[in-house]
């Protein structure tokens, strides 16, 4: 059996436990590598390169920072002073802000699960005046928007500057798409403004 159809049948078998969820996934992409590693695809070197790589590092690093925001309060302390806004517009407006300035520092999917229920629970509480499908979108561009002015917000830049620090290029720093996003975010602002004037 030649060593590609090993890969593929790892591969598969792994694919078939992310599907399952018999393990978690970091169980079962930790099986996946040992399993190259045994088969003698994956060199030592090859195998466990990945973990010194400079994306990984970075995630981890930003993992503890968003994990001290939530614990010192500060991201509480952000939602509830939105909170207080009982005005479509102006909570529209505020959590576009918020969202893209948020998600140059978190995770897009990590921000997007944690301010989903905040949405939900303030329009719950607006006796009506907000509804939560008008302000869905919005967050969910601001989020989007705001992520890809650094190096966590998504993995696009992420997996760019791996991929020019393998090739001996310059790699990204962590502000350097920031200039990138801006004008769309400006456009959409005004965009947001627009449509909550016209739909009073």
């Amino acid at each position: 059996m030649t060593q590609s159809t090993i890969a593929a049948g790892i591969v598969l078998i792994t694919f078939v436990l992310y599907v399952l969820e018999w393990f978690p996934i970091s169980v079962t992409t930790m099986i996946g590598l040992l399993a190259m590693l045994y088969t003698g695809i994956l060199t030592p070197t090859e195998a466990f390169s990945g973990f010194t790589g400079t994306a990984v590092l970075l995630t981890m690093g930003m993992i503890i920072i968003v994990d001290a925001l939530f614990e010192s309060g500060v991201i509480n302390l952000v939602e509830g002073s939105l909170s207080r806004i009982q005005n479509e517009k102006r909570f529209t407006i505020g959590l576009f802000v918020l969202s893209a300035l948020m998600s140059v520092f978190i995770v897009n999917s990590t921000l997007v699960a944690m301010l989903m229920p905040f949405v939900s629970s303030v329009a719950a509480s607006s006796g009506g005046r907000i509804q939560k499908k008008n302000v869905y979108l919005t967050m969910a561009c601001g989020v989007l928007i705001g992520g890809t002015g650094s190096m966590v917000g998504c993995t696009s830049p992420l997996m760019a500057s791996s991929a020019l620090e393998e090739v001996g290029a310059e790699p990204l720093e962590f502000f350097s798409t920031l200039p990138s996003p801006w004008p769309l975010w400006r456009c959409w602002l005004c965009a947001t403004i627009s449509s909550c004037t016209i739909s009073r």
